[in-house]
């Protein structure tokens, strides 16, 4: 009978380098190979990392963060495709040359087609669970955000303005966020 293995957040320090666009998260001590996203998932990132730095940088608020490990635990560790970190917590930590050791205050995940609905859930909870106050999920099929707090859950689609619940003044016209072939 094989046993699986229990990962802790220190042990993907140890772990080989994945091929280029492919990276290693850690859901409850289980290794998860993530494969490289697609032209559609990269350009909603890019659509909205690009939102959070102009955010973040007028006036200094925090920082963005893309495709960057977080330890959301000792057995649980996270890259959300767009995170934003105030300057109030940023100013809490010492740089390490690891993972950043803490969650992040808003994160967006763009959901790939190939994600199944109960490993998306799984993402939110766990971030929820660490104390990210708010998550985005980017939907491609059907195009929506879905703005996720621990008490509410709203939609946003194609024509609407999503606002953030925890971001002051955070705000991003879904349309924009889609590829030119995918917008209605």
């Amino acid at each position: 009978m094989a046993v699986a293995t229990a990962y802790r957040v220190q042990d993907l320090l140890d772990l080989p380098d994945l091929p280029d666009g492919e990276h290693y998260e850690l859901s409850k001590g289980e290794l998860i190979i993530v494969a490289r996203a697609k032209f559609p998932h990269e350009f909603s990132k890019s659509k909205l990392a690009e939102r959070v730095v102009f955010y973040a940088a007028n006036p200094r608020r925090g920082m963005m963060f893309s495709e960057t490990l977080f330890s959301l635990g000792d057995d649980v560790a996270r890259q959300p495709d767009v995170a934003f970190v105030s300057l109030a917590k940023l100013n809490r930590y010492e740089v390490a040359d690891e993972m950043v050791p803490f969650a992040p205050d808003f994160v967006i995940e763009v959901v790939s087609l190939s994600e199944t609905a109960q490993e998306a859930e799984t993402k939110v909870q766990e971030y929820f669970e660490a104390g990210v106050p708010e998550v985005w999920q980017v939907f491609l099929q059907p195009r929506l955000i879905r703005r996720r707090t621990p008490d509410s859950t709203r939609d946003f689609k194609p024509g609407e303005t999503a606002a953030s619940a925890t971001l002051p003044g955070f705000e991003v016209p879904v349309a924009e966020i889609y590829p030119p072939s995918a917008r209605t």
